[in-house]
């Protein structure tokens, strides 16, 4: 699928980044939605499709620890701004039946490079776009839409979402209608659901905080 070279000038036009790609294998939303489907037939054979079963919990845990990881490396330059399984790329020599061990961030047409810290008003960010709520509110003030790389992290935590269907019912496709839902209907009563407090719900809660101030995002092995 991908063997590319590409670059993008840095925040100070004079230092380019070289993003250097050759991976070729199926992208993350398509690796997911195999093992989703023989992992919801072993749901229902154990009369486990209501609950989070270890097994869904393990091919998860395993997702998101391997796409944390190419974000974080990504936010060593800059903020991508269009966080979605589909421009998570696997490697061609990864068994799409076993636990994902590397994947990498594709699409950077929306991406800019910018100093760690850095905030940056972006005109005409993509309409397909999840963006945290406090996004669109100050698009009219800013002329434009002030971003930095918690951007990204909400946008991480809406994947997630997508993925976590044992928690969440109805989610639109349609990602400007996914962050509506998500702050009006989905968040007050997940948030405040105690019963959901697994390693993966609680790094969701951490990403899907309003007007979040994040230090880090890691998703650690512990």
């Amino acid at each position: 699928m991908v063997n590319c070279k590409g670059s993008k000038c840095c925040w100070n036009s004079n230092i380019y980044l070289s993003i250097v790609i050759e991976l070729g294998g199926m992208n993350l939303k398509d690796y997911f939605e195999e093992n989703d489907v023989i992992i919801s037939t072993f749901e229902l054979m154990h009369e486990e499709e209501t609950s989070f079963s270890e097994k869904r919990e393990e091919f998860l845990t395993n997702i998101f620890k391997c796409t944390a990881k190419a974000l974080q490396q990504f936010h060593e330059f800059g903020i991508h701004l269009d966080i979605k399984a589909e421009n998570f790329v696997i490697s061609k020599e990864q068994n799409s039946h076993e636990p994902l061990e590397l994947c990498k961030l594709i699409d950077f047409n929306s991406s800019i490079i910018i100093p760690k810290g850095g905030d940056r008003i972006v005109e005409n960010l993509q309409g397909n776009m999840a963006l945290a709520p406090e996004i669109f509110e100050g698009q009219s003030v800013n002329n434009g839409s002030k971003v930095n790389r918690k951007v990204d992290i909400w946008s991480f935590g809406v994947m997630m979402i997508t993925m976590m269907k044992f928690r969440f019912q109805n989610i639109p496709a349609n990602l400007p209608l996914v962050t509506y839902h998500i702050v009006n209907n989905l968040l007050p009563e997940y948030i405040s659901n105690k019963s959901y407090n697994t390693k993966i719900d609680r790094v969701l809660k951490g990403c899907l905080q309003l007007k979040c101030q994040f230090t880090s995002f890691h998703y650690s092995n512990s």
